[in-house]
C-alpha cells in the first residue's frame, strides 16, 4: 500500500457529486470573472453578486449587505448545478438513444 492510498483514499466519483463538484468549480470561476470584469469598471464586487440575488428579491437584493451577497453566490452555484445537470441529461438521453 502506497503512502498516497493512506492520505488521498481512492472513492468512485459518483455522477451527482462530479456534477456538484462541477457546478461549484464553474460558479466559482464565472463570478471571479464576473467581479474582475465588473470591477474594471469601477463596480464593487459585493455589488455584481447582489446583481445575482436581485433575480430573487427584486430592488431590495441591493440593500442587503453581505447577506444578499452571499445569497447571489449560492445562486450563482446552484445555477451551475442546475446547468451541468441539465447538459448531463441531455448527454445520456442522446448517448442512449
Amino acid at each position: 500500500m502506497k503512502s498516497t492510498d493512506i492520505l488521498f483514499p481512492k472513492q468512485s466519483l459518483t455522477t451527482l457529486h462530479a456534477i456538484f463538484l462541477g457546478g461549484l468549480i464553474a460558479g466559482t470561476l464565472d463570478a471571479v470573472d464576473g467581479v474582475i470584469a465588473f470591477g474594471t469598471q469601477g463596480l464593487n464586487p459585493i455589488k455584481v453578486l447582489q446583481y445575482i440575488a436581485s433575480g430573487a428579491l427584486g430592488q431590495a437584493a441591493f440593500r442587503g449587505g453581505l447577506a444578499t451577497a452571499a445569497l447571489g453566490a449560492l445562486l450563482h452555484w446552484c445555477y451551475r448545478c442546475r446547468q451541468l445537470l441539465g447538459s448531463h441529461s441531455i448527454s445520456v438521453c442522446f448517448l442512449t438513444v
